[in-house]
């Protein structure tokens, strides 16, 4: 699918609560393309007519949940007090006290 047929297709469906027009489409498609969700493929279904091109986008061949480990949904990334987490049992904040930690290595 094209990034232009993408963006038609999004303008007559309800899936999004914002108009996106083609450059908005074709930002999104770039940082899936960057960030190997998808793909470039070539356009096999007619000739090439001189000075046009058409890139088509498709799903990439590895699945996104193969590229976690297992540090992937550790609770700290996201922590909001992770600055003041401190790595002794007499700071208030602490791996030692953290329920999520806790349940995270619970698994």
């Amino acid at each position: 699918m094209s990034a232009k047929a993408l963006a038609d297709w999004l303008a007559t469906s309800e899936i999004s609560n914002v108009s996106l027009n083609e450059r908005d489409v074709q930002d999104i498609v770039n940082v899936l393309l960057y960030d190997g969700f998808i793909e470039e493929v070539e356009d096999m279904s007619c000739a090439p007519v001189a000075g046009q091109h058409t890139t088509l986008y498709k799903i990439a061949d590895t699945p996104v949940s193969s590229w976690e480990t297992p540090l992937t949904n550790v609770p700290c990334g996201t922590c909001p007090v992770f600055d003041q987490c401190g790595s002794n049992a007499s700071s208030l904040v602490s791996p030692l006290t953290c329920p999520y930690l806790t349940e995270w290595l619970d698994f």
